[in-house]
């Protein structure tokens, strides 16, 4: 791994440190029960088209969530695009949660490793949980929606060609490091946009525990997995 690479993933690895100590600050507005992290793609290989539909699949889970207070789903949120950061910390105030996209910018590269490496602020023992449903022991969970075709790390605010900064150096780094979360957390990939790399969120999904591709017309389906295990 060359040296710039890797102090941009020490960059990252100590602001998921910094975001996990702002998640347990705002603990009193964590829900009690299964804790799902999701990565929206919010870049410009999305396609306008392809970013409307990631809100409206966004949307459509968290719906869900709402309809089924009891199970009081855990949520954060983090954007992947022009600008990577938490956008929500976990929470079950839904309502804020939907709102969250309303003001996000379209465009930008896509660090999805940057992304996982921040979602791994909500798996710190302090910050996330896992919930006992009957017998089943849900783990937190990530929740991808995305086209699955990571850029350079160096890439970052505005790109007019995200295709330049695909690598398939960067694809190896993404896989590594999702291989390793995915050892005790499910990666559920959506795809989304107008060419998603489903060979990649495939593998991505399938080598993690639990974890596999979710298409978007299966999303409210998705969304009452843990309503499933209750009932």
């Amino acid at each position: 791994m060359a040296f710039g690479s890797r102090k941009t993933l020490e960059f990252w690895e100590e602001q998921a440190g910094f975001e996990a100590l702002k998640n347990h600050e705002v603990r009193h507005q964590h829900g009690r029960g299964p804790c799902s992290i999701f990565i929206l793609d919010t870049s410009l290989s999305l396609g306008e088209e392809g970013f409307q539909k990631m809100k409206e699949t966004f949307h459509t889970i968290i719906d869900e969530y709402t309809n089924h207070p009891d199970i009081d789903e855990n949520v954060a949120v983090i954007l992947c695009g022009k600008h990577t950061r938490f956008q929500r910390y976990y929470s079950n105030q839904y309502m804020e949660i939907k709102q969250c996209l309303n003001e996000v910018e379209f465009g930008g590269p896509t660090p999805l490793t940057a992304a996982f490496i921040l979602a791994t602020a909500c798996l710190r023992r302090e910050v996330g949980h896992t919930k006992r449903i009957g017998d089943f022991h849900v783990h937190p969970r990530i929740i991808l929606i995305s086209d699955g075709r990571p850029t350079d790390l160096s890439a970052t605010g505005e790109v007019e060609d995200s295709s330049a900064y695909e690598t398939e150096e960067e694809k190896t780094q993404m896989l590594d490091y999702t291989r390793d979360v995915g050892k005790g957390h499910p990666i559920f990939c959506i795809p989304m946009g107008s060419r998603p790399d489903l060979i990649t969120l495939d593998f991505m999904s399938a080598q993690s525990r639990g974890g596999k591709i979710v298409y978007p017309e299966e999303a409210r389906q998705f969304a009452k997995y843990s309503e499933n295990i209750v009932s």
